[in-house]
C-alpha cells in the first residue's frame, strides 16, 4: 500500500514579536461575562465546604505548624500528640486528622501558627487567592484573555 499523504519538509515560520504579547491587549466581552460567573460559582460553592476545610484539609496543617513553632519534630507524626493538639483548636473533633506530611513542611507553616487558629484559617485562604491572582495576571499577559476563562473555570 502507497500513502497518499507525506510530512512538508520545512519549518514553520515563527514571529519574532511575540514576546510582549497580552500587556496591551483588551479584554473580549465574553471574557468579561465569563469570569466573573465562574468565580460567582466557585465562591459560592466554596461557601457549602468552608467549614469542612476549616475542620479537616487546614485543622491538620496548622497542627503540624504549631508542632513545629513550639519545636516538638520528635514527636510530631506521634498519632496521640497531634489528636492531643488538634483538639485544643476543635474539641469536637470525632478523629484525628493526620499530619502526615515532613517536618520541614511544617517549619515551612510554622509562622501560620503565631495567629490563632481562626485567623490563620482566613489568612491562608488568602495568601491562595493572592497566588490565585497572580497566576491569573501571569496567564492573561503571557496568553491572553482565553487563559484568564481557563483559570477561573
Amino acid at each position: 500500500m502507497i500513502p497518499t499523504q507525506s510530512i512538508p519538509a520545512t519549518m514553520p515560520v515563527v514571529q519574532a514579536n511575540v514576546v510582549n504579547r497580552g500587556v496591551n491587549q483588551r479584554v473580549p466581552l465574553y471574557a468579561v461575562l465569563a469570569v466573573p460567573a465562574f468565580c460567582a460559582f466557585w465562591i459560592l460553592l466554596g461557601s457549602i465546604v468552608v467549614q469542612g476545610a476549616r475542620l479537616h484539609d487546614f485543622l491538620n496543617l496548622y497542627t503540624g505548624a504549631s508542632l513545629a513553632r513550639d519545636g516538638a519534630f520528635a514527636g510530631m507524626h506521634a498519632p496521640e500528640v497531634q489528636l492531643q493538639r488538634e483538639r485544643e483548636y476543635a474539641p469536637q473533633l470525632p478523629e484525628l486528622v493526620p499530619f502526615v506530611r515532613p517536618p520541614f513542611y511544617a517549619l515551612f507553616l510554622a509562622p501560620l501558627a503565631w495567629l490563632p487558629f481562626g485567623a490563620a484559617f482566613w489568612a491562608w485562604l488568602g495568601v491562595q487567592i493572592s497566588v490565585l491572582a497572580g497566576t491569573w495576571l501571569w496567564a492573561f499577559r503571557r496568553w491572553g484573555a482565553d487563559a484568564l476563562i481557563l483559570g477561573s473555570m
